[in-house]
């Protein structure tokens, strides 16, 4: 309790409408109608209705903040699953760092030879010993500088390595503004277009999807990674070295039908995908679909919903609490 009782009149009002919804749910239930026989390609069978309709009024909608939309036509590229990890960024930011610091002396002595020699064509105060010294130093510094760049591109791959921004990205992974993702295509599976960036989850996150951007193909083996290995950079939120990630790239061929939904739409229960369907005005239908995160805000769903249907977009997860709480009475009534 706090000034004015204002928190716990707040608690008393939600466990209230909570308790409204779940008595116009176990009231309102009707038939379960549910999807038999064969599904489309890829699709689960099984994806449809999976509980009763629940049918609320006007006041139990407001109570738990119901809003619904009509799901949008969309379609999804061809999706291709791999797994890899959060690399340990040091190798990668000190072969950077010795590459600028060989450049320059590899400029540094480029000049002081050209310098020496235009002194001794001059014949100022130039012997020929000093020109043979600056040319080695200059030649000496050239080849500091190729080594360094050899060990830029075995660190990091030849795209990253000519990348001009490479020395601002570097400094951004020293800052840990920005991560190095190592992700391995296992073998067997579909020709990919890393080139197009690929979705990250980082594990065991479920629903957080990063954008990535393609830093090439991986300039060794890890045999712990096995198949064809991407390097992405990740410039969002840091995320810990050695984090296990799941990627999505897309894969070559003709995109998928289906439809997109705010990630809001979507809630889990078990192993389970389900929305709630508006049927008709306060009733709506608890609902298997087949679906993958497209972003952070937005999910695809291949099965399972058309285009126009309305899907509850706010309250899901209340709705699925309550419309639980029901089902538990009403398998205890049914007990006794």
């Amino acid at each position: 309790m706090t000034r004015n009782g204002r928190p716990a009149r707040s608690a008393a009002i939600l466990a209230l409408a909570m308790l409204s919804l779940a008595t116009a749910l176990a009231a309102g239930c009707n038939a379960p109608d549910r999807i038999d026989g064969d599904g489309p390609d890829g699709v689960p069978t099984n994806a449809g209705h999976v509980a009763p309709s629940v049918v609320l009024d006007e006041v139990g909608v407001a109570h738990a903040g119901i809003e619904v939309a009509p799901a949008t036509a969309s379609h999804l590229e061809k999706r291709v699953e791999a797994y890899g990890r959060v690399l340990d960024p040091t190798a990668a930011v000190e072969a950077v760092a010795r590459r600028s610091a060989a450049r320059v002396e590899a400029e540094a002595a480029a000049r002081e030879r050209a310098r020496v020699e235009a002194l001794s064509l001059d014949r100022q105060n130039a012997s020929l010993r000093d020109v043979e010294a600056a040319r080695v130093a200059a030649a000496r510094a050239q080849a500091d500088l190729a080594g360094a760049e050899a060990r830029v591109v075995g660190a990091l791959g030849t795209v990253l390595a000519h990348d001009a921004g490479l020395d601002a990205l570097s400094r951004r992974l020293a800052r840990r503004e920005a991560v190095l993702v190592r992700v391995a295509v296992p073998p067997g599976s579909p020709p990919v277009e890393a080139e197009d960036g690929a979705q990250l989850l980082a594990l065991p996150e479920r629903d957080t999807m990063r954008a990535t951007r393609f830093a090439g193909t991986a300039p060794d083996v890890d045999p712990s990674l096995p198949g064809t290995s991407y390097l992405f950079v990740v410039e969002s939120d840091a995320l810990p070295v050695g984090a296990p990630v799941r990627a999505l790239l897309r894969g070559a061929g003709a995109a998928r039908d289906g439809v997109d939904v705010p990630a809001a739409a979507v809630v889990r229960r078990g192993g389970e995908l389900l929305v709630f369907v508006e049927r008709e005005p306060y009733a709506f239908d608890l609902r298997r679909v087949s679906a993958e995160p497209r972003s952070a805000t937005e999910w695809f769903v291949g099965a399972g919903l058309e285009t126009g249907e309305r899907v509850v977009v706010a309250g899901a997860q209340q709705l699925l609490s309550a419309e639980s709480l029901a089902t538990r009475a009403d398998a205890a009534s049914d007990g006794d």
